[in-house]
């Protein structure tokens, strides 16, 4: 058998709790999903995978989303996709600013197959 590792430290996404705030999330129990993650990293440092996907099941439950790719272990609550333009557009609406109003917004030109409307200037790879 193999010799156990050292568990990894997680850390909830140091952006999560204002998205959390914004989505209008009911507030997650911090000190909980910590002590799960810990107890996930320990048990899957000790080869014990089975054990750590039913501690996993109870995290996924609480809905919490735990990220396993290394040097980047986190977990978080609010979904990736609504960190966009969306979300500082609901900003601005919050602080009673029109999102419209935004100088940031471009219209909605058509960008065509390459996403930018500008030429090449000469030069260089062509393509």
């Amino acid at each position: 058998a193999a010799a156990a590792r050292e568990p990894i430290a997680y850390y909830r996404d140091p952006d999560d709790a204002y998205f959390e705030k914004l989505a209008k999330l009911p507030p997650v129990d911090e000190a909980a999903v910590d002590a799960l993650v810990a107890e996930r990293s320990r048990l899957r440092a000790a080869f014990e995978y089975d054990a750590a996907d039913a501690v996993k099941a109870q995290i996924l439950a609480l809905g919490v989303t735990v990220v396993d790719v290394r040097g980047q272990e986190a977990w978080y609550v609010t979904p990736r996709h609504s960190r966009t333009l969306e979300a500082a557009e609901a900003a601005e609406v919050e602080e009673g600013r029109a999102a419209s109003a935004s100088p940031r917004r471009k219209g909605g030109r058509d960008l065509g197959p390459r996403g930018h409307d500008f030429e090449r200037a000469g030069g260089g790879a062509k393509g």
